[in-house]
């Protein structure tokens, strides 16, 4: 079993009573008693298939362990499964870790205005 099935079971669950309305998820990880990784998804935003990661954020005592990659794979999967087919988020100007994370993670800068939104097919 992956990592975060579980967490990804309450998405499922959340995917089929919302259905058609724009729901947020948070999901959070710890490891060995100490929080590891939080994730905020909102379904159906901007569109009715694509989904939005509003926060994401690894400890900084687990980056570069490839947990943030884990975790964000698992979500495209569980995502993709049902129906969805984007996943955008939007990165802070002032945080260039973050922006090559998400390049790292296939996501391609779509626009840049008070954020850097990026976007990739699931």
């Amino acid at each position: 079993m992956h990592i975060s099935a579980y967490i990804w079971l309450a998405l499922l669950i959340l995917f089929v009573v919302a259905e058609g309305a724009s729901v947020s998820l948070v999901s959070i990880w710890f490891a060995a008693g100490a929080l590891a990784a939080v994730m905020d998804l909102i379904l159906g935003y901007p569109q009715d298939r694509t989904a939005l990661i509003g926060f994401f954020m690894v400890d900084a005592s687990r980056q570069g362990t490839g947990l943030g990659s884990r975790l964000v794979t698992e979500a495209m999967e569980c995502l993709r499964a049902q129906g969805f087919t984007r996943l955008r988020l939007g990165v802070d100007k002032g945080n260039p870790q973050s922006l090559a994370f998400w390049k790292k993670n296939g996501f391609m800068q779509v626009s840049e205005d008070r954020y850097i939104v990026m976007e990739r097919d699931i």
